[in-house]
């Protein structure tokens, strides 16, 4: 067959078609065998050599170790800025508060808060409560609105909305859970 094929073909072309086979093999090898492996060492030796070169002492690494715990304190009073320091019954208290004060800001009438079981998620407590309150459709919106701008970690885990006996009156029934840090 290899004989046929050379009467057939001139020396010159066969020869050209071998080298093409040969080199489309070596090329074939380097994509599928030795790219990957190759550039994955090259990319870690470049970080043993930064690491290498870098100059480390303990006085920089103590600073990093001072500032990150600086940053983190900072989010955490940005998380809890004094809630983190009051138990939970006298903050459980401090939030019906401030949910009367914000109905009596945006003419809602509270009607019943009611606290549930305090619960731990992941580093959070959750406290949720059950709400009903009544007023027209926007002053609804508005007292959720800054509820949600006063007391932060809040989500609204489910609600209810139906039309009230009064006029343009609306009586909403919701579920809100209010997080902070665990102490």
């Amino acid at each position: 067959m290899i004989s046929n094929l050379q009467q057939q073909v001139q020396p010159r072309t066969f020869g050209l078609m071998l080298m093409s086979i040969w080199l489309l093999t070596l090329i074939a090898a380097y994509l599928y065998i030795f790219k990957n492996p190759l550039s994955m060492y090259l990319q870690e030796r470049r970080i043993v050599d930064r690491i290498d070169h870098s100059p480390i002492s303990l006085d920089s690494l103590s600073e990093n170790i001072e500032a990150t715990q600086k940053q983190i304190d900072r989010y955490r009073e940005k998380l809890n800025p004094d809630e983190s320091k009051v138990s939970a019954n006298l903050l459980v208290a401090r939030v019906i508060g401030k949910l009367d004060q914000i109905a009596k800001q945006q003419s809602v009438q509270l009607i019943r808060v009611e606290p549930r079981q305090i619960k731990s998620v992941l580093i959070f407590e959750e406290m949720p409560f059950i709400i009903e309150i009544e007023g027209s459709y926007l002053s609804l919106f508005k007292w959720l609105h800054a509820v949600r701008k006063n007391l932060q970690l809040m989500v609204v885990k489910g609600f209810e909305i139906r039309r009230s006996e009064k006029e343009d009156s609306r009586h909403m029934w919701l579920t809100l859970a209010f997080y902070r840090l665990k102490q």
